[in-house]
C-alpha cells in the first residue's frame, strides 16, 4: 500500500464558499459586481473558485475562466482570450434553437463590429460567420470601440436566465490593456448579470503596481467591490487532511500534523506536496502488519526536510532520470497548459514516448 490518495476537498474553507456563493447569488438577481481573491501561491484561491461550478450550472450560468502567464504578459488580453474562447465552445455546444438565438442577438449587439470579436477569438468565425473588415481608425478610437464591442457582446449572455460568472486568475501578471479592459465593462452599470473573479498573489503586488491603481478607479466609479482575502489553513485542518489521506489509521498523527504545519506554515498547496514527498523517501510508509501508517522524522533525518515548495520541487526533479527530466523541461516551454501533441513536435518523439 505504497501510495497515497490525497482528498481534492477543500479544509476550513466553509466561510470563504460562503462568501463565494452569496457573491453570485448577487449576480445572478442584477447586482454585478468585482470579487477580488488575494493569497499567497498555493493557498487555494483556484480550487476555491472552482466550487462555484456547480452552483452556476444550477443557476443555469456560464462559468468561463482565463488564466494569465508570468512570460506572456507581451499578448493582449490574455488570459479573457481564453475565457471568452470557453464561451465561445458553450454557446456552440447549445441546442440548435439557442444557437440560432444567441448568434442573432450577438450580431444585432455588435453590429459590423463582429470583426473586433473575431479577432480577439478566431472561434467565433465559425459561430458566428465571416464578417466584414473593421474600419481604420486611430489608436485610442480602437480601444473605445473594443470596449464597446465587449460591453454589448457580454450584455447579450449576462442575463437574468444565464448570470455569467468570468474568473481571471494570477492578475498580477495582466498587461495594461487588460487592466483597461476591467475598467471599461461598466460592471454593475452596463453589465449587471455578471460576477468577475479576480484572483492574484497579492505577496507579489507592490504599491506601483497597475493593479492597485485600477481597483482604485473602480472604487472612485462606485463599481461594486468585494474582497475575500484566502489564508493559509490551520495546524487542525491539517489534521483532517492527513486522516483523510492515512488511511485505515495513521500514528501519533497529530505529532505529524504539528511538523508538517510547522514547515508549511499551513500552506495547502505545500501540506499536499510535503505528504507525497514522505512517502517518495521513505519518512513515510504503510506497515502490512500493524495495518497502518507510520512515519519517523527526527534530528537524524529533518535536516533532508525542503524549507521551501520550491526547494520541494528541484529535489523531486533531482530524482528524475534525464529523459523525464528533459521532457519536463520542454513541456515548462509551453507554458501551464499544453497537449501531449505538442510536446511530442517539439521533442520529436511519438506520443507514446512523451
Amino acid at each position: 500500500m505504497e501510495h497515497l490518495i490525497i482528498p481534492k476537498k477543500l479544509y476550513g474553507r466553509e466561510n470563504e464558499i460562503s462568501v463565494l456563493k452569496e457573491s453570485f447569488i448577487r449576480a445572478s438577481l442584477g447586482n454585478a459586481e468585482v470579487l477580488l481573491i488575494p493569497g499567497n501561491s498555493g493557498v487555494g484561491k483556484t480550487v476555491l473558485v472552482n466550487e462555484l461550478r456547480n452552483p452556476i450550472k444550477n443557476g443555469n450560468g456560464f462559468f468561463i475562466t482565463g488564466k494569465f502567464e508570468q512570460y506572456q504578459q507581451n499578448v493582449p488580453y490574455f488570459a479573457f482570450r481564453q475565457a471568452l474562447a470557453k464561451l465561445c465552445t458553450e454557446l456552440q455546444s447549445e441546442d440548435e434553437q439557442k444557437r440560432v438565438l444567441f448568434k442573432t442577438e450577438i450580431l444585432q449587439a455588435i453590429g459590423t463590429q463582429a470583426q473586433v470579436l473575431i479577432d480577439l477569438v478566431p472561434e467565433f468565425e465559425s459561430f458566428l460567420g465571416v464578417q466584414p473588415p473593421l474600419a481604420a481608425i486611430s489608436p485610442q478610437e480602437a480601444r473605445h470601440r473594443f470596449a464597446e464591442v465587449m460591453r454589448n457582446f457580454l450584455g447579450v449572455v449576462c442575463r437574468p436566465e444565464h448570470p455569467l460568472v468570468l474568473f481571471i486568475d494570477d492578475m498580477q501578471w495582466a498587461g495594461i490593456d487588460s487592466f483597461d479592459l476591467l475598467k471599461q465593462l461598466q460592471v454593475g452599470k452596463t453589465l449587471r448579470y455578471l460576477l468577475v473573479v479576480v484572483a492574484y498573489r497579492d505577496n507579489e503586488i507592490n504599491s506601483v503596481h497597475p493593479l492597485l491603481s485600477t481597483l482604485d478607479e473602480l472604487k472612485r466609479n462606485d463599481v461594486p467591490i468585494t474582497e475575500l482575502k484566502v489564508k493559509n489553513i490551520t495546524q487542525n485542518s491539517v489534521v483532517e487532511i492527513l486522516k483523510d489521506t492515512l488511511l485505515p489509521t495513521a500514528k501519533n498523527v497529530s505529532d505529524l500534523a504539528r511538523i508538517v504545519e510547522d514547515k508549511t506554515k499551513g500552506n495547502p498547496f505545500f501540506v499536499k506536496s510535503l505528504i507525497v514527498f514522505l512517502l517518495d523517501f521513505k519518512l513515510l510508509w504503510f506497515d502490512d502488519k500493524q495495518k497502518c501508517w507510520k512515519w519517523k522524522i527526527d534530528e537524524e533525518n529533518e535536516h533532508i526536510l525542503p524549507e521551501n515548495i520550491l526547494e520541494l520541487f528541484v529535489m523531486k526533479l533531482n530524482r528524475l532520470n534525464k529523459d523525464v527530466s528533459s521532457l519536463f523541461s520542454l513541456a515548462a516551454c509551453l507554458g501551464n497548459r499544453f497537449n501531449i501533441e505538442n510536446l511530442s513536435i517539439i521533442s520529436g518523439r511519438n506520443v507514446f514516448e512523451c
